[in-house]
């Protein structure tokens, strides 16, 4: 599903302020899989992840996402193979607090036009939101965004999902809530990549790989 190979990425290259945020990583993750990749923050693991989804191109090496070089995509064409192949779930939601619950759901269908409201009612029922449907996100709480944010990065029935921190500013009990959650995604039979330093992640044992990073290298 995912080839990295001897993948780089330098921010700011070639000026004094150019540093090396990941450093010749080379990986694979199966079709269908669940894969961490754990470190600290700093370490790498965000900037891997928007490579992954065609948010960055790396300063060398290769990314093939389904046997799709999107490392060599301009940003249209990554911009629609991301829209119609990859759903993210950012650590901070990117949620636009003065749109409902279901125009946020919607975002990614645009600008296609595509009718999802189907199938976005039907993962709000399924994640145990649709009862604040109509309600703009900035009422909602912590854990309710959360569970926006993962339907969003679902409405277009990804082959990837791609998460990254996300029971990160979570209480115990949210956290436990966000695993249920991923529990769901699973049994969708997607693959699916979280990037933590959650010890409850870590612990959680339901993945079949481990990356750890450290420095922008893989150990």
């Amino acid at each position: 599903m995912i080839q990295v190979k001897n993948v780089s990425k330098i921010f700011n290259e070639g000026t004094p302020k150019a540093f090396t945020a990941l450093d010749d990583i080379s990986l694979h993750v199966k079709k269908g899989e669940v894969s961490l990749l754990k470190g600290i923050s700093g370490s790498g693991k965000s900037t891997l992840l928007s490579l992954f989804a065609g948010l960055y191109q790396p300063s060398k090496g290769e990314i093939l996402i389904d046997g799709e070089a999107i490392s060599q995509y301009p940003e249209n064409f990554a911009s629609r193979f991301r829209r119609n192949n990859i759903g993210f779930i950012f650590q901070k939601f990117n949620l636009i607090s003065t749109l409902t619950v279901l125009e946020n759901v919607l975002l990614p269908t645009l600008p296609d036009d595509i009718d999802k409201l189907e199938e976005a009612m039907e993962l709000l029922e399924l994640f145990n939101i649709s009862s604040k449907t109509n309600v703009e996100v900035k009422h909602l709480s912590g854990g309710e965004q959360q569970r926006v944010a993962v339907i969003r990065a679902l409405i277009n029935d990804p082959k990837l999902i791609l998460a990254d921190e996300p029971t990160a500013n979570l209480d115990q009990a949210l956290s436990i809530k966000i695993l249920d959650y991923f529990e769901k995604i699973i049994n969708q039979e997607k693959t699916l990549v979280i990037a933590t330093h959650d010890p409850l992640l870590l612990e959680w044992g339901n993945y079949e790989t481990c990356f750890e990073m450290k420095n922008g290298k893989l150990l």
